[in-house]
């Protein structure tokens, strides 16, 4: 039995914050830890745009493999980062509870009062088809770096930047912003959730367990299995969003072909989150072909 365990994230701020706030919670139920930082493929490459980065979990498989190997014990990670399938040895055991789920347009003005031509970065498809479909006049460009970076952009070649406002708040950015509506642009899957993995049946997994906020993780359950069912990888451009309301649960989902020139929207309740195996085959058929056409570069 470890004395401490052993978390492992990113060293970018935000995944330091990220990882500062499941240490807490850890440390809340008696258990002593610290926190070690590994360097992720995607930290490692700066220019490639997200979605033409070959191979899934490019931010997380490196520190997953320090987690096999048994130089740590909880891998602390940003849910959307997360492939569907882990591997047999892996297992998504706590989250914490969800942040605001929605994107922002980090920008002096709001999207309808930029002029035509201004620039927007992201290096998200799912993004930028999004933006083109909200305001086809605007130049969407790739935009990679750590949020600070990012953000810095703005009035250097870049007129607005489009982010996740959980992150936005993690980090307490004081920067002018406008969220967009969860209609307007569909949340990436998990995005918002912060996600303990342990491997299975070790000592962490069984700790770390009471850490877990459930509606969240129902939440991130449903999400996944839609994205698992579609074989759909953290680079497609996808959103998928679950959240409840009294006893039913809401899904909205939004897939783009590869151009993103054709989109399919679909609303769907569910009175049991265990509906959701269901629910993921039914989405699947009602996409019929279209699946075929949303490529994920990551598994190009």
């Amino acid at each position: 039995m470890p004395s401490r365990l052993v978390l492992g994230a990113r060293p970018s701020k935000l995944s330091l914050a990220q990882c500062e706030l499941a240490l807490r919670r850890i440390k809340d139920i008696g258990l002593d830890c610290e926190i070690r930082t590994i360097r992720s493929a995607g930290d490692r490459d700066l220019q490639s745009p997200l979605y033409a980065t070959r191979g899934q979990g490019i931010f997380v498989s490196d520190i997953n493999n320090e987690l096999l190997d048994g130089n740590i014990d909880v891998a602390v990670h940003s849910a959307k980062d997360l492939p569907a399938k882990l591997g047999k040895d892996l297992r998504i055991v706590s989250v914490l509870p969800r942040d605001d789920p929605r994107d922002s347009l980090v920008s002096p003005l709001p999207l309808e009062s930029l002029i035509p031509g201004s620039v927007i970065g992201t290096s998200s498809l799912r993004r930028m088809f999004e933006l083109r479909k909200l305001r086809p006049d605007l130049r969407v460009m790739n935009v990679r770096g750590n949020l600070e970076t990012r953000i810095g952009k703005i009035g250097n070649g870049y007129d607005a930047v489009v982010l996740a406002e959980a992150g936005l708040r993690r980090m307490n950015v004081e920067a002018k912003r406008f969220p967009f509506t969860v209609d307007q642009m569909v949340p990436a899957p998990n995005q918002g959730i912060i996600a303990l993995v342990c491997v299975a049946g070790s000592y962490a997994e069984r700790m770390v367990e009471g850490i877990n906020d459930e509606q969240s993780y129902i939440a991130m359950s449903i999400e996944r299995e839609i994205m698992d069912r579609l074989n759909l990888g953290c680079s497609a451009p996808a959103g998928i969003f679950a959240s409840k309301s009294g006893d039913i649960w809401h899904v909205i989902s939004r897939f783009y072909n590869s151009d993103g020139t054709e989109s399919k929207t679909f609303r769907d309740k569910l009175s049991d989150s265990s509906e959701a195996a269901s629910l993921a085959i039914d989405i699947k058929r009602r996409l019929g072909n279209f699946v075929n056409k949303i490529r994920d570069h990551n598994q190009a």
